[in-house]
């Protein structure tokens, strides 16, 4: 096998895109994703209030603070989900979630937590190619 083939090879598996089926799709699956990693400290609602809030250094996001959307792009809530938040307890989740499966919480959250109107979802695409 020649080294490009190998290195596209190996962005496949560092990148994992598969195409999206949709935003209901997106939404059931960001739905899934949520409540295995995200509950746990932003609770079931997205309101911050679970039962890790009183033992943690800094409080979690209230998603659904109206305030909160106006200031967290999609780019910006996908870093903290990748990168986590230095000096909380938001940890990296690069290692854990795909490109598409941090598209689908965030279309989760953007969309039944916090409100806002999306005709489609989030796309993984866009944080390769921007």
């Amino acid at each position: 096998m020649n080294k490009i083939a190998s290195l596209l090879l190996s962005l496949l598996f560092l990148f994992p895109v598969i195409a999206s089926g949709g935003l209901q799709e997106s939404l059931k699956n960001g739905k899934e994703i949520y409540h295995a990693y995200c509950s746990v400290c932003h609770g079931d609602k997205g309101d911050g209030q679970s039962f890790v809030r009183n033992v943690i250094k800094t409080p979690p996001l209230d998603f659904t603070d109206k305030k909160l959307a106006d200031q967290f792009s999609v780019e910006r809530m996908r870093w903290a989900i990748l990168l986590g938040k230095p000096g909380t307890a938001m940890p990296a989740w690069r290692f854990d979630l795909t490109l598409l499966q941090v598209s689908d919480v965030i279309t989760y959250i953007r969309k039944e937590i916090m409100g806002l109107e999306l005709t489609e979802p989030v796309s993984p695409e866009a944080a390769i190619y921007k």
